[in-house]
């Protein structure tokens, strides 16, 4: 039974009544024809009531299913609960809701008959039927949902969470992103001049300054040519969309042949204010050690790139390689295995060097074979000595009589 049946529906049982008196109206004009609409209108009658009676019989039952799954149900009690409750049936279709449920879900009418789906989000109730929870939305609110399965249905009750969780929408919103900045090709324009460089610099910290300031962000200079400035989670996402634009800013500060760049370390996802930086400065290590000029973005220990198309020169210095080599160990001691793979290896040491450790290596598995088989070939000459030496003792007739005796006995 999905709905409710269209016989106990009030539109058909006023047709029924009207259909009764049209009976009695037309004996004056042919009572054969006012026979057969009496008859047609007591097998209506007769039709609507079983339907009722069937269908409130299968209320009752489901009501019944509930109240043994659930110790101390009571309609009436549960009418005046204070969160939505629901009792439906075998294929999830409503036979008895609340008043709470009536007036958040369907606007105050009355849902009997009705399926569930459309209030749970359009899901099946087997699909979320005994499950822990599942989330919903209707008529602007939101909720957790509960279902427990009953003998001959489930019982559905709603918890609102709208206020919760429109507190965690803002707070993954306003959550703090930290980025770490650096002028990286700060040594191009100091090999410059002075003046130079002072004003190239300034340049770069005013263009970062005034960047923040674009997202309310805070901006705190932390070093030489090193900047924080810390985002929202909302800022990082319409960053992203516009892939950074202030890497192309900074392209246009230019003095002599260079032109200036910067490298980005962006840490987003993490609570903590604390391991947001420490993550930021790694990836800001990435950033550097891939070539500088781009923002390396790391989430969950996974990482992004934007920019890096400047044609920088490479510079080999004890500052980039312990850079690279600092990276290269955070992402060691962020793997469980390591494999390190030499194809050096065998160049390096010479085709033949490589053979003689093949042959020496098997020389040894040989000698430690011959040793087991001489071992073996020994004790088993000793054996045959020693079963030599029993028989010409005559000890061969002794062995034999105790066997006997010991088998007889």
């Amino acid at each position: 039974m999905k709905k409710k049946s269209f016989t106990t529906m009030p539109t058909f049982v006023i047709f029924s009544v009207a259909m009764l008196a049209m009976s009695f109206a037309s004996y004056s004009y042919d009572p054969l024809l006012c026979y057969i609409e009496i008859a047609v209108s007591v097998v209506t009658a007769g039709i609507v009531v079983v339907s009722t009676l069937r269908f409130r019989n299968y209320i009752a039952t489901t009501v019944r299913s509930t109240a043994e799954k659930i110790n101390g149900f009571n309609p009436e009690f549960l009418d005046k609960y204070k969160i939505p409750v629901t009792v439906l049936g075998a294929e999830g279709e409503i036979i008895w809701s609340n008043t709470r449920f009536r007036k958040q879900f369907c606007n105050g009418k009355n849902p009997e008959g009705d399926m569930i789906s459309p209030y749970i989000g359009n899901k099946k109730i087997t699909d979320v039927a005994d499950h822990e929870t599942f989330e919903t939305a209707c008529n602007g609110n939101e909720f957790v949902g509960f279902v427990i399965s009953t003998n001959e249905g489930y019982v559905c009750y709603f918890v609102e969470n709208t206020y919760y969780r429109q507190i965690m929408r803002e707070y993954n919103a306003t959550r703090p992103c930290v980025a770490i900045i650096t002028f990286d090709n700060s040594d191009d324009f100091s090999n410059e001049s002075d003046e130079i460089y002072s004003e190239v610099s300034l340049n770069v910290q005013s263009f970062l300054q005034r960047w923040a300031n674009e997202y309310n962000a805070l901006f705190k200079i932390i070093g030489n040519n090193r900047y924080m400035i810390i985002f929202k989670e909302t800022d990082v996402d319409k960053l992203v969309e516009q892939k950074f634009p202030i890497l192309q800013e900074i392209h246009g500060i230019k003095a002599g042949q260079h032109t200036a760049t910067v490298s980005i370390g962006l840490c987003r996802g993490i609570n903590s204010l604390k391991d947001s930086e420490t993550n930021a400065r790694k990836a800001l290590d990435m950033a550097l050690g891939r070539g500088g000029d781009q923002v390396a973005i790391i989430s969950n220990n996974i990482y992004e790139f934007f920019g890096g198309t400047s044609a920088t020169s490479e510079k080999v210095s004890k500052v980039r390689m312990r850079v690279i080599a600092n990276a290269i160990k955070r992402t060691i001691n962020d793997c469980d295995k390591v494999f390190v793979n030499f194809p050096f290896l065998t160049s390096a040491l010479g085709a033949k060097r490589y053979d003689e450790m093949q042959k020496k290596r098997k020389g040894e598995e040989k000698m430690r074979v011959d040793r087991k088989a001489a071992v073996q070939i020994a004790l088993l000459f000793a054996g045959a000595a020693m079963l030599c030496f029993g028989v010409w003792r005559g000890e061969a007739v002794t062995v034999l009589s105790k066997a006997i005796k010991l088998c007889l006995g």
